[in-house]
This record gives structure tokens, sequence and C-alpha cells, in this order.
């Protein structure tokens, strides 16, 4: 799976799970949920799309009393 930096783009099927999903791509299951604002992993549908982010992405885990945390970075 060459990574260009671009998200990639996954429907949701029968039997789906974000953990799933995320395992078959190689990026953390935080990742798809934060990406696309999942509010409950069970909520997913199928024929839902979920944007999954780039494996050369980075996730930030704010920390306690953090809010609204905004980064840009640039990977080379």
């Amino acid at each position: 799976l060459a990574d260009d930096g671009t998200p990639s783009i996954d429907s949701v099927v029968k039997g789906d799970t974000v953990s799933a999903i995320a395992e078959s791509y190689g990026v953390s299951t935080d990742s798809i949920v934060s990406f696309n604002s999942i509010k409950n992993t069970r909520s997913i549908q199928v024929g839902q799309y979920l944007k999954i982010p780039s494996q050369a992405g980075i996730l930030y885990t704010a920390k306690a009393g953090e809010e609204h945390c905004s980064f840009t970075f640039t990977v080379t």
C-alpha cells in the first residue's frame, strides 16, 4: 500500500467494525474515529463511507485541560 499522504475512502460492508477497517489499512482505530468524528463506533452503517487517514499522518492525543487543539504538520 503506497502512502502518498492522501486519505483513502472505505465503504462499510456488513460485518465491518472500525477496528477491523483500521487494521486492514494499518492505522489506529482512534485515528479513524477522530478523522470521521464518530461518536459511537457501533453506529457505523452499511454503505457509509469512512475517510481513512494516511499512514503518514499523525494523531495527537490531547492532554487534560487542552481544548480545541489544532495543528498543521508538513511531512517531508
